[in-house]
Parts: structure tokens; C-alpha cells; sequence
């Protein structure tokens, strides 16, 4: 087995974009006092790992065609699961927020 190359594996895996540097220079700072800051698929989402997502989300649209095990590949350490959990968890959020601003005076 050559080691680094895999001609088995699915085009859009080969030619993934890289990691955003502002993400990568975010998480080395050492803000998560966690350690792993994304390692398990379904841990805590660092502000690295949110910008990810929403990244591939934005570049795998509702349609595209197995779209979120790319949006998983896309954002490191996660799963495709804890993609999917954290989007829900991110839009109820945003729905709460919203409701609480246009509820105040």
C-alpha cells in the first residue's frame, strides 16, 4: 500500500481546498483551555472549526450530491454527524437571537 495516496478515494477528497490560515493562527493561539480544540468528531467547536463549517457550507450547496460527508471531510476532526448536530445547534441560536432582539423594545 503506497503511503499518501489513495486512487480509490472520491475526486472532491484529492482536491480539497487547504485550511484557512486565519483559522490555523486562531487555534494555535491556545484560546481553548480543552487542549484538543476539535480532535473527537462530536467535541467542543472551536471558532476555527465554526468558520470551517460554514465555510463548506457555503460551497457545498443544499443540492451537491453527498454533501454532508463533504462538509465533514471539510472541516477537520469532525464527523459528519457532529456536522450536521452543530448546524442545528448554530440555527436555533441564530432563531433564538432573533426572537429576543425583535422581542425588545
Amino acid at each position: 500500500m503506497a503511503s499518501g495516496f489513495f486512487p480509490d478515494r472520491p475526486m472532491f477528497l484529492r482536491k480539497r481546498k487547504p485550511l484557512d490560515p486565519r483559522s490555523e493562527a486562531t487555534d494555535a493561539g491556545g484560546g481553548n483551555a480543552g487542549g484538543g480544540g476539535g480532535e473527537s468528531g462530536d467535541g467542543s467547536w472551536s471558532a476555527g472549526d465554526d468558520r470551517a463549517l460554514l465555510n463548506a457550507l457555503k460551497e457545498f450547496p443544499k443540492d451537491t450530491a453527498m454533501r454532508w460527508e463533504k462538509v465533514a471531510v471539510a472541516v477537520p476532526g469532525k464527523t459528519k454527524a457532529a456536522c450536521m448536530k452543530r448546524v442545528t445547534e448554530l440555527k436555533r441560536d441564530f432563531r433564538s437571537s432573533k426572537a429576543a432582539s425583535e422581542a425588545a423594545p
